[in-house]
């Protein structure tokens, strides 16, 4: 299955993805390793001779940045790639999921269990200065996929007006 992160859209398909690229992965996975050289430091190879309490808040600083970083490595490892798929022809939407350390998980849906499709807008700002579009679908079984990170409004709005025709609404 290609993971593209582009959206691909015919008259009878339609391709949104959300992927993590692998420069992101390798990041996250490096910077999560840096806290660990404290651990090295200061439990595995200790050059401190006795514990005193002036020496408590730099082991619970050290400890929280040893949990973040295994936060960081954890992220890096379950990062997903997404895929959802419209087929107007099967009248079927299909979510695939798949990360580097699991299996690929795929999930069908038919078109009448789809209660709404509309806009997500991601404001990273706050102020609307700097904005991201996506597509979020609510089945009837009331799980929500947001998908698709566009800059356009105009090419999401033109996707949603496509799903709404295939939908009949």
């Amino acid at each position: 299955m290609d993971f593209s992160s582009k959206p691909f859209c015919t008259e009878e398909e339609l391709f949104l993805s959300d992927n993590k690229p692998i420069r992101l992965r390798v990041f996250l996975f490096l910077f999560g390793l840096s806290p660990l050289i404290a651990l090295y430091e200061l439990f595995l190879r200790p050059r401190w001779k006795e514990f005193n309490l002036g020496m408590l808040p730099i082991l619970i600083i050290c400890a929280v940045g040893i949990l973040m970083g295994v936060g960081l490595l954890v992220a890096a490892m379950r990062a997903e790639n997404r895929i959802l798929r419209f087929d107007a022809r099967k009248k079927t939407v299909i979510y695939i999921c798949k990360s580097p350390f699991t299996a690929m998980k795929e999930k069908k849906y038919a078109f009448h269990q789809i209660l709404r499709a509309e806009i997500k807008t991601y404001d990273y700002e706050g102020d609307g200065s700097f904005n991201d579009y996506g597509i979020e679908i609510t089945f009837k079984d009331n799980k929500k996929i947001t998908i698709g990170h566009l800059a356009s409004k105009e090419e999401i709005l033109l996707y949603q007006k496509k799903i709404h025709a295939w939908l009949h609404w």
